[in-house]
């Protein structure tokens, strides 16, 4: 029966002692140290645990320095992230477990501890294939360069009644395929063991990290690096018992324990382990080193008198063969405990992105992405603690709908898109299935974001990101090739999808393209967007109608922060979805909700064009004096009349001509309602010359003022009727007010009728402007 064996590295600090031999393992922490950083950020639930001390243990650690290099980039991550989740570092307590088999030099290793280490250490002695901590114990597993160890050679490749004899070699990689099977069943039972083992261990939201030695997927046993050096090792031997210096019956009893397993063997191992949700493995490329770490096990089998003849020999064979031998793969491992599953998609990168089309059909799974921001909710608080936003995006191979994502995080992680059309990349969103549509959910326990400048940028860094995102070289591949594809991308949307301004309807919710014309902020969270996209506003209610010349309509927020104003830029024109329409104080306005999305809106966008091409047509097709007029005004309203003695082809302008010119004073004619009057009461409306005056409140679809009028002009507008009952017929008729044959107001909706104006713009004694009626007469009532 074959026993178990120890690789145990040599201790000590001589010529062949491992800690002066294990360069290459070396290299395979420090390759290892970013990937350690990633998965400790967005791998490791830390706000989970109920422990105050973090309990680490490196499996197979040998005597050092290596498990100390280790073991202080994990202290150094667990630190940095402990501090940007807002924690005090230094009260972190953490406790490593040292584990090897007890033939390990401990005392070599305790002798050798770094003297400003931040953690308490301990020495566990055992095989990592077996239980060797209590359930529920450990935070962090990891293990380097040790795993390829088998807890035994395999029974079969010893039993010279077994067709698996391996008789005449010491290894798999070049013998009968039963050999390489009754390996390759070893090396996964020993690792369904040490999972097994690790799944009992450790704790609901922990984190194991193995880096294994292996090869890649489809390259023959015979082909990798480590199998030929061990090939070479067999040789030398058998020089050795042609010579006689070891007998052929010694070298037929003696197998090596490694085994190199592939990608997909490693993964396929690990999907049977129920307990632990696995990371894609990676590759990186490392070399090895021998005798520190097998000299022990020769000298078990061989004895001492033919070591120095053996390693000589070997090393002359290796300098032979250095020109054809191939590197050696490291597979890194990352699982967690008691978390949803994660399928490898294709064997590839851990760190690549998964396209948005392969991503909606990974329900179930976690991947990473990168888009461009279609749409572009505005956070709002959550049921709980969080606060939620809504981001859509696409990529070249999903235009239509794209792939929502729903964000849950704190105020402060919310993502700070400043424009739709931007790039995002996420890591670790779960995609999940709600009734019969798929999203993707970002959880601030492990998901990162990173926010890049769209298709005009140059920038190769985010704008904006997550406090544990990591940035890596090899994401601006991506980035590159994303906004290559949005320079030349269109997106194509259904005719009657967006409507403008003149297709509003009160109550209702309705999606626009518009032109910010002005954003104001007030006080607190109160804000207002003024936009336009050329049309004219249709009646605010059934009897009222306020159309106009390229109407501006008053946006405002419902519950939104005045942090959600840098999405909306003046002088841009953007796409809003979810906006409700209501009439307040007589006038549209447009409501930005919760529920209220921005739209990607590219420069070429063929519904902007439209717009701007149906309103100059409209300039283009309408006399030049009457350009400026609402639809509601034509033909000519003979409501009033005005004196055209001076310029009878002076071009009607908008109120907003009106309160926008800076030049006083100047006369203007417009066309516009009178909505209100004070004093109310006609028996007030006296005019002795030069004493009292009334106003009116004029509007048209642009704007809203306070015009007076002045002793004779007041006298002139109502035709120079000074009777009260006349007064009250005129008034009632200029402000759309309905009474019955008593005189009574009997309809409290009201339709002004459109007039036409004369109106100079003066300045008062402070040198502020107002506006008076003149030249006006009521002639219709």
């Amino acid at each position: 029966m074959a026993k178990s064996v120890a690789f145990t590295m040599n201790g000590g600090d001589s010529l062949y002692s491992y800690s002066k031999n294990s360069t290459f393992q070396r290299k395979a922490i420090d390759a290892a140290k970013e990937l350690i950083n990633e998965a400790v950020f967005e791998r490791l639930d830390t706000e989970s645990f109920s422990s105050s001390a973090f309990r680490v243990t490196d499996l197979g650690c040998s005597v050092g320095p290596n498990t100390f290099l280790a073991v202080q980039n994990i202290v150094d991550a667990l630190e940095q992230k402990y501090q940007s989740q807002g924690h005090n570092s230094q009260l972190l307590e953490l406790q490593v477990f040292f584990n090897d088999h007890a033939s390990n030099d401990f005392n070599e290793l305790f002798r050798s501890l770094p003297a400003d280490r931040r953690y308490y250490a301990t020495g566990v002695p055992g095989s990592f294939h077996s239980r060797l901590f209590p359930k529920d114990f450990l935070h962090f597993v990891y293990s380097s360069y040790a795993l390829q160890c088998l807890s035994k050679v395999p029974e079969e490749v010893a039993d010279i009644n077994s067709p698996a004899w391996n008789k005449g070699r010491i290894y798999y990689s070049n013998s009968e395929d039963q050999v390489v099977k009754a390996y390759e069943a070893q090396y996964a039972k020993d690792m369904g063991c040490l999972l097994n083992a690790r799944a009992q261990e450790i704790v609901c939201g922990g984190l194991m990290a193995f880096v294994v030695p292996g090869r890649p997927n489809g390259v023959p046993h015979t082909q990798v690096l480590g199998n030929k050096v061990v090939e070479l090792i067999g040789s030398c031997l058998m020089d050795m018992a042609n010579k006689g210096v070891i007998s052929e019956e010694k070298l037929d009893s003696f197998n090596i324990p490694l085994y190199m397993a592939s990608l997909d063997e490693v993964e396929a191992i690990h999907r049977k382990s129920e307990n632990l949700t696995q990371e894609q493995p990676q590759a990186n490329v490392i070399a090895s080193t021998l005798r520190s770490g097998m000299e022990g096990m020769f000298r078990e089998h061989f004895g001492d008198e033919i070591l120095d003849e053996f390693f000589d020999s070997l090393r002359k064979k290796l300098e032979e063969s250095s020109s054809v031998l191939k590197p050696l793969t490291s597979i890194s491992l990352f699982a967690n405990r008691n978390t949803h599953t994660e399928m490898p998609r294709g064997g590839g990168n851990y760190y690549n992105f998964t396209k948005i089309r392969d991503a909606i059909d990974s329900v179930g799974a976690k991947v990473n992405v990168i888009g461009v921001v279609l749409e572009c909710g505005f956070p709002r608080r959550s049921r709980g603690t969080d606060w939620f936003v809504s981001v859509r995006i696409i990529d070249e191979t999903h235009q239509d709908p794209g792939l929502s994502v729903n964000i849950f995080t704190d105020r402060n992680e919310c993502p700070r898109i400043l424009s739709v059309g931007d790039i995002i990349q996420f890591q670790r969103l779960m995609i999940k299935r709600h009734v019969d549509k798929v999203n993707a959910v970002f959880s601030k326990k492990f998901s990162t974001f990173a926010i890049y400048y769209g298709s005009d940028a140059r920038s190769l860094s985010p704008y904006h990101a997550s406090k544990t995102f990591r940035e890596r070289d090899h994401d601006k591949n991506f980035l590159i090739d994303l906004r290559r594809w949005l320079k030349n991308f269109h997106f194509h949307e259904g005719a009657n999808y967006f409507s403008s301004i003149r297709e509003m309807k009160g109550g209702e919710d309705f999606h626009l393209v518009c032109k910010i014309i002005h954003i104001h902020e007030g006080a607190g969270n109160e804000w207002m967007a003024f936009v336009w996209d050329g049309t004219d506003a249709p009646p605010a209610n059934i009897l009222q109608n306020f159309p106009a010349v390229g109407t501006v309509l008053r946006v405002i927020s419902q519950d939104l922060e005045n942090d959600n104003l840098r999405l909306l830029k003046t002088g841009e024109w953007v796409k809003l979805v979810n906006l409700l329409c209501e009439v307040h104080a007589g006038l549209w306005r447009c409501v930005l909700t919760p529920f209220t999305k921005l739209r990607y809106t590219p420069k070429e966008d063929r519904l902007k064009l439209e717009r701007k091409r149906l309103f100059n047509e409209r300039l283009a097709q309408s006399p030049e004096n009457l350009m400026q007029m609402p639809f509601g005004g034509f033909p000519s309203p003979q409501v009033t009349e005005v004196d055209d003695s001076d310029d009878d082809h002076a071009i009607f302008l908008t109120l907003m001509d009106v309160v926008a010119s800076s030049e006083l004073p100047a006369r203007f004619k417009c066309v516009v309602r009178v909505i209100a009057a004070s004093p109310w009461q006609a028996a007030d409306f006296l005019f002795p010359a030069g004493i009292d005056r009334i106003r009116l409140t004029l509007e048209d679809s642009a704007a809203r003022i306070h015009a007076f009028l002045y002793a004779e002009d007041g006298v002139k507008f109502f035709n120079g009727q000074s009777s009260v009952e006349a007064l009250e017929v005129k008034r009632n008729f200029l402000l759309g007010v309905r009474v019955n044959n008593d005189g009574v107001q009997d309809d409290p909706r009201r339709n002004p009728p459109w007039v036409q104006v004369w109106l100079k713009s003066e300045t008062d004694q402070q040198g502020n402007p107002h506006y008076r009626i003149f030249g006006t007469k009521v002639v219709a009532a």
